[in-house]
């Protein structure tokens, strides 16, 4: 009863109006964060909530800690006074209405006095006499005393109306998942050790929500489910009913754009990637499919942007010369026999040992200072295998070629068409005008039967459609190729074509 009694006087008060502050945040590389902000609820009685961030569909939650117990929570629209500046020469005369005033005409007249009225196209001065102005007429208005140039506007804002019951040491927190906090990684892969990779890893934090202080941030790095980006919680909307059922419909987001460009006349960079910098002191952590990197006493006010260091590793690699040939056989028919320059891609590829995943994201490749290209590292699982790509081997040749060989008019027929039995003879050329010895990957796509390989390569059969008339199989070769040294690859396949 007694309670109740003190429940019902600190409800008699003005709310309390809450200071959320963030205290920690998962930052998601979509421009998303979860994000948790706190405040203190010392007593029982109501509490205001003045901003309550606008959140994703169904992730905006309120809670609070042990002992503290809700009574209601309802988002409200108040309305306050307000004022805003004057914006044409009707609201300054009506908000200067009995002050004394000079107004100027455009003939040159003026008139001096109290400001009777200012309604329609007239303006009413009382001196000695009362004079009336057409307004068309006035260049300016003057006052000896200070001019009045707001006028008033009621403000309308949505707040959230809290009740509870709390301990002197309750706090209240809430939930979200909002656009506005968000990290973007970068690697720095140095190559100067012919034996030894050393890998840094970067994060830069980009903060256009709110004021963090000595907060711990975690970089979220996976594919997390989130289906409703872009529709926003009902609870935290601003807009009206009507306009949030029109946002239901979902949202689209824009791919990313890989950029590929010449790098000329850099300068060599003289320092270490991590020099001056000492890696995160608290571990990542794995959740489910997800992991987090975990930056401790992060201090970004809104609209910084933060540069910090994530970790460095070192790793064996090797040098590996890349050449993708594409399948000359498309819906059953030949489209081409090659004959052209291929482009081989000196890439470097390495096991990932630095104890933690990698994220995807842009890697700069370097080597005794000097910048030697840039790539997208995918995703890599601690312990797995990736490759980056550095630049075209513009010294390492190579040239694909095929020829028909064989043809059986109407070999087969099927769901009445027909198809010819055709024989295929390709052949791979390289040469290596390099000094030393390359190592280059050869992948090449096949539509057809496999019946002659030179060079041992490995076999792949891939799936294949219920109504293809023809198998698919993908063929690697792994070569070394001597310096100033040519060499000279050939397939066999048969494959069933319709004209």
């Amino acid at each position: 009863m007694i309670a109740s009694l003190a429940l019902a006087s600190a409800l008699i008060v003005a709310p309390t109006k809450l200071d959320l502050k963030i205290t920690g945040a998962s930052l998601f590389k979509n421009g998303y964060a979860v994000v948790v902000r706190e405040a203190g609820v010392a007593a029982p009685g109501e509490y205001l909530i003045a901003d309550l961030p606008e959140s994703v569909l169904g992730t905006l939650w309120i809670t609070a800690s042990v002992g503290v117990r809700f009574e209601s929570i309802v988002s409200t629209n108040v309305v306050s006074p307000g004022k805003r500046d004057a914006t044409n020469l009707d609201e300054l005369l009506r908000a200067n209405l009995k002050r004394s005033v000079t107004v100027f005409l455009s003939g040159g007249k003026s008139y001096t006095g109290e400001l009777v009225s200012a309604t329609g196209d007239l303006v009413v001065v009382k001196a000695r006499e009362s004079v009336g102005l057409r307004k068309a007429t006035i260049e300016r208005v003057e006052s000896d005393g200070e001019m009045v140039w707001q006028v008033p506007e009621p403000k309308t804002e949505r707040v959230v109306r809290v009740r509870l019951e709390a301990p002197k040491d309750g706090r209240l927190m809430v939930m979200t998942l909002e656009r506005g906090l968000t990290w973007a990684p970068a690697y720095a892969l140095d190559i100067s050790d012919p034996k030894k990779l050393k890998l840094v890893a970067k994060a830069t934090l980009v903060n256009e929500l709110d004021s963090i202080e000595g907060t711990e941030l975690r970089l979220v790095t996976g594919f997390p489910n989130m289906p409703n980006l872009g529709v926003l919680d009902p609870f935290s909307m601003r807009a009206s009913a009507e306009q949030w059922l029109q946002t239901m419909v979902g949202a689209t987001f824009a791919g990313r754009r890989e950029m590929n460009a010449p790098m000329m006349n850099q300068a060599a960079f003289r320092g270490d990637f991590d020099a001056g910098f000492q890696p995160s002191p608290i571990p990542g952590v794995a959740a489910e499919d997800l992991f987090f990197y975990r930056i401790p006493n992060v201090t970004l006010a809104k609209g910084d942007r933060g540069y910090f260091f994530l970790f460095t590793a070192q790793t064996a690699f090797e040098h590996l010369y890349e050449w993708d040939i594409p399948d000359y056989v498309q819906q059953d028919r030949y489209a081409g026999g090659g004959g052209g320059q291929g482009d081989v891609w000196h890439t470097i590829r390495f096991k990932n040992d630095s104890g933690q995943p990698l994220t995807t994201g842009p890697a700069l490749t370097m080597k005794n200072g000097e910048m030697l290209g840039q790539d997208m590292l995918k995703y890599t699982s601690v312990g797995g295998e990736t490759a980056v790509k550095i630049t075209k081997a513009l010294d390492v040749q190579a040239e694909d070629s095929e020829e028909e060989i064989a043809r059986d008019r109407e070999g087969m027929v099927r769901r009445g068409i027909a198809y010819d039995r055709v024989k295929v003879k390709g052949t791979l050329e390289i040469e290596n005008r390099k000094t030393e010895s390359v190592t280059l990957a050869i992948a090449k796509t096949v539509t057809g039967e496999i019946t002659a390989t030179e060079g041992s390569p490995t076999v792949k059969a891939l799936g294949k459609g219920l109504t293809a008339i023809n198998p698919r199989q993908h063929l690697e070769w792994k070569v070394t190729v001597g310096p100033r040294e040519k060499k000279r690859l050939t397939y066999d396949y048969t494959v069933y074509v319709n004209g």
